[in-house]
């Protein structure tokens, strides 16, 4: 019993000891961080206020903070019109698996198209690499710099879609269209497209390629979309013979849902005075 008090007491005292060493580390660590996050704030305050030489000083001071990435992003996306290739290189090798690697690429090659530097945007851009801004921008400067012929067949490709195509290919249509890259069969084929993905704005803004007659099937073809029940008139639609078949598959396949019975029963009529393929008639049965 002599021997093990002494023990029992050093023990005893051994756990005290331990926590007031840890305590003061724990203090020092969030006294540090609150440090950082104070002077983070302090170094975004001077974006765009300060000169550039004096923004980079004090974020290089916080190279060891977990935010550091976000200070030179956003130095960068600030004065992207001054930053060199070296400076997003260097960015994606050392920051290359964040989101902020590929933004600031983004920024970087669309900076060249808005100081039209296409030769540079050629170079920098990767085909497919981003989305349809990127890829009207790409064939645009193909055309700006003398290579129509693959910037014309870009454009019929980015035109032939079923939605709204972006902004950023207005250009490019536009010198498309002057040279008469718009027909009215592709005009025609593309307002299917846009039927096909119930963009009825797009296929009606699409019938200014038409001729007459085709004017008045695409205002019928977005009239039964809306209204599948009109099928109930066959007559309406047999002047027109095999030319309504795109209409009519499109009615029906909205009122099977709406009124599967009705569907059924307006179908043999149809059959007999149109000819459809056996891939339009899977479209009803």
């Amino acid at each position: 019993m002599r021997i093990l008090l002494p023990l029992l007491l050093l023990c005893l005292f051994c756990h005290p000891a331990r926590a007031t060493t840890v305590l003061p580390i724990q203090d020092d660590q969030e006294k540090r961080w609150e440090s950082q996050r104070a002077a983070y704030r302090q170094t975004l305050t001077l974006l765009g206020k300060r000169p550039r030489s004096e923004y980079q000083a004090a974020a290089e001071k916080l190279k060891d903070y977990a935010l550091y990435p976000d200070l030179k992003y956003k130095e960068y996306s600030h004065y992207i019109g001054a930053v060199s290739r070296k400076e997003v290189d260097d960015f994606v090798e050392r920051f290359g698996d964040s989101v902020l690697a590929t933004r600031l690429q983004q920024q970087y090659i669309q900076m060249q198209a808005i100081q039209q530097n296409w030769n540079t945007y050629l170079k920098e851009y990767k085909q497919g690499q981003y989305g349809a801004r990127f890829e009207c921008q790409y064939y645009w400067a193909l055309h700006q710099t003398g290579q129509r012929d693959k910037a014309f067949a870009g454009a019929r490709k980015l035109w032939m879609v079923g939605t709204p195509q972006d902004k950023a290919c207005d250009p490019l249509f536009a010198a498309w269209k002057a040279k008469g890259g718009i027909t009215s069969a592709l005009a025609w084929e593309r307002t299917g497209l846009a039927m096909a993905q119930q963009q009825y704005q797009l296929a009606k803004n699409l019938e200014v390629f038409l001729p007459a007659k085709q004017q008045t099937l695409s205002r019928e073809w977005r009239e039964l979309a809306r209204d599948p029940k009109r099928l109930k008139d066959i007559n309406r639609y047999r002047a027109w013979g095999n030319d309504a078949n795109p209409l009519i598959l499109t009615g029906f396949s909205r009122l099977i849902r709406q009124n599967s019975a009705l569907a059924m029963e307006l179908w043999p009529q149809y059959q007999r005075q149109f000819r459809f393929s056996s891939g339009e008639k899977g479209v009803v049965t």
